[in-house]
């Protein structure tokens, strides 16, 4: 009658978990997002990117591009140094090895706030492609990529007089993947690294330093026109930002650009993936929808843009983006001014992004659930099992019992080792993890000998 009630007991408290856990979307578990840091100042100064900035963005994505037509006799990433020296911006070129042994260009730029002593620094950051005849890179109209927005975003800091952190700008080649990003942080936090990489310098012979990185933002898109601004969060191992960096960025579009902001779409990769067997998934809710991607993802653990790598040295950042329609109407300079401005909030800043949550779920970017809301079915789930175990363990013999901690053992092994070699692909983790238990599992066998 006893282990009935214990079986009882098990199961209500196991669905009990998994029912709270399904309506974590409702306005009964989420509340609305409020930025804790007052010396952010959203929206309190004036944008000054300009249409000129626009069209200056348009004019390097379409150089850039029609020099697959007639190659220049530099590199694509001394191109892109030139130009930026060509705005008044010390520029520079340094090379390092790509996963496929290739040699790869990583461009860096720098602006020297006034009246600073270079202690701090902001950090912008985007990828190049290879120069495309695609039609529409070199068309007419304001076709703009991160790379080009980026660039003129630089233009535009360069004359402001609030800056009171240094600006990095980071441009590394889209076919070596996150490479580029890695080995430039990597020889940043390590100075010593850079005597051991085959480096090619360029308009300077030091390696661009600026100080602590505070935060940063991460530019991933081409457009012509913006419907929604599309943030991208989610670092390796689950890691996200700093709650308030994304209240700046969502009270800024909506408040002050009148825009909305999305975290997914349905042209999203991962969305498309995730219900590539499901006809009917667009019927959910958006907030169900967005609550069971964004744990999803959080599951897989995986980063989904070069911000995630940001994340790994404690730099709060995060990926912006667009959705658009083609309308060529010039709606992109609004992202443009909500980078500006998040660059002006995170430069208000005197200390590190501290006093806002690490650890939440967004259904949707203006409402979250806080940890202490999620816990609550992850609490009744992992009771509702231990309880079960924990009367099978009391009431089991020696032999039962250590045949239980054996597995347990195995299961945790096998847990530390993939979690070590977590940088490795998914593939590999799979085939490491199934060639784990074929070697391991003959281990159960011990309790044989007792």
């Amino acid at each position: 009658m006893k282990q009935h009630l214990v079986a009882f007991g098990s199961v209500v408290l196991y669905v009990a978990g998994i029912a709270i856990l399904l309506q974590l979307h409702t306005s009964e578990f989420y509340a609305k997002t409020y930025v804790s840091e007052n010396a952010l100042l959203i929206g309190e100064a004036e944008t000054t990117f300009h249409r000129r900035h626009l069209q200056l963005a348009s004019s390097f994505t379409k150089r850039y591009n029609r020099l697959s037509l007639a190659p220049p006799p530099q590199t694509n990433a001394i191109w892109l140094a030139n130009e930026l020296e060509a705005l008044g911006i010390d520029a520079g070129v340094h090379s390092f090895s790509c996963p496929d042994k290739s040699r790869g260009e990583t461009v860096v730029a720098i602006i020297r706030a006034p009246r600073t002593s270079g202690s701090e620094a902001i950090v912008l950051a985007s990828r190049y492609s290879e120069p495309s005849s695609s039609a529409q890179l070199i068309a007419n109209g304001d076709v703009v990529d991160g790379m080009g927005l980026s660039m003129a975003l630089m233009s535009c800091l360069s004359d402001v007089q609030w800056l009171s952190k240094d600006v990095l700008l980071v441009l590394t080649p889209d076919r070596c993947g996150d490479a580029g990003i890695s080995d430039w942080l990597d020889v940043y936090f390590n100075p010593s690294n850079v005597l051991e990489r085959d480096r090619v310098s360029y308009s300077n012979d030091t390696f661009f330093r600026a100080g602590l990185i505070r935060g940063g933002f991460n530019f991933n898109f081409v457009a012509n026109s913006m419907d929604y601004v599309t943030i991208s969060l989610h670092g390796k191992n689950g890691a996200l930002p700093n709650l308030d960096l994304i209240n700046t960025i969502d009270r800024t579009v909506r408040f002050v650009e009148h825009k909305s902001v999305v975290l997914y779409t349905p042209e999203t990769p991962f969305v498309q993936w995730l219900f590539s067997n499901f006809n009917d998934y667009i019927s959910m809710s958006y907030e169900a929808l967005g609550m069971f991607v964004f744990a999803a993802q959080q599951a897989i653990g995986l980063p989904t843009d070069d911000h995630g790598l940001f994340l790994e040295y404690n730099i709060e950042s995060i990926t912006l983006g667009v959705t658009s329609r083609n309308l060529d109407d010039g709606s992109v300079i609004s992202l443009g001014r909500v980078a500006e401005m998040g660059v002006h909030s995170l430069s208000n800043l005197s200390e590190n992004l501290h006093q806002s949550f690490y650890f939440y779920l967004l259904p949707v970017s203006h409402v979250y659930v806080s940890i202490g809301q999620y816990m609550i079915p992850l609490v009744l789930i992992v009771l509702g099992c231990f309880l079960s175990k924990a009367h099978t363990a009391v009431n089991a013999d020696g032999h039962h019992f250590l045949e239980a901690l054996m597995r347990l053992c195995v299961v945790s092994t096998q847990g530390v080792v993939l979690y070590v070699l977590c940088d490795r692909p998914l593939m590999e983790l799979a085939l490491l993890y199934v060639g784990s238990i074929v070697l391991i599992a003959p281990l159960l066998k011990i309790q044989q000998l007792f």
